[in-house]
């Protein structure tokens, strides 16, 4: 059975992890921007400036959608994670618990994996590509274009910043995964930490 200090170690790990992707979701959900140049038909209008969200961009639904998956199964495992630290014992006396608690984490770890790749990845390939379009449209000299493009580019920092958030999370519950693999695999008399 795995010591006390490390189930206190899961439950500061799964806390962590649960405030890290609340940030990130919160964010996603807060980064809008307003900008007088339309990319859809290349035209400015100043008094009548688009909106962009993250609903915009599919990639960042999908870091979205993931973040909150993370952060249900967080949840979720959190008052066992407790019940565990404030007792002792486990909730549950069956072995069914740390296979959960194993390919739970396993599966989170994943899923928040594939969103930090594809965040990082549209943001950086947004951002190049967005600069080389402005640039090009500077050249032709339109104006109001800099406020456009310091907005664009603060749009997708604040992607890249929920990105990284979601990075964090991802080693929190890599460390979890680890720590859940140990104690599936541990006999009842031996842990990591004592």
């Amino acid at each position: 059975m795995a010591s006390q200090r490390q189930w206190t170690v899961v439950l500061v790990l799964r806390l962590s992890t649960l405030f890290i992707l609340a940030a990130s979701v919160l964010v996603l959900v807060f980064n809008t921007v307003k900008v007088s140049l339309d990319f859809r038909n290349f035209t400015l209008d100043e008094f009548n400036p688009t909106k962009i969200t993250f609903k915009d961009l599919i990639t960042l639904k999908y870091l979205l959608a993931v973040a909150i998956i993370g952060a249900l199964y967080t949840v979720c495992q959190l008052p066992f994670a407790i019940y565990h630290v404030a007792t002792g014992k486990r909730l549950s006396r069956n072995d069914c618990m740390p296979e959960f608690d194993f390919y739970g984490d396993e599966l989170v770890s994943y899923l928040l994996a594939t969103g930090i790749g594809a965040g990082f990845l549209v943001c950086a390939d947004l951002k190049v590509n967005l600069d080389k379009m402005m640039k090009a449209l500077e050249d032709a000299h339109e104006a109001g274009l800099r406020d456009s493009r310091e907005s664009y580019d603060n749009f997708l920092n604040m992607g890249t910043l929920a990105t990284a958030l979601l990075f964090l999370a991802f080693v929190c519950m890599a460390v979890l995964s680890v720590l859940s693999s140990i104690n599936r695999n541990h006999d009842k008399t031996r842990s990591i930490f004592g």
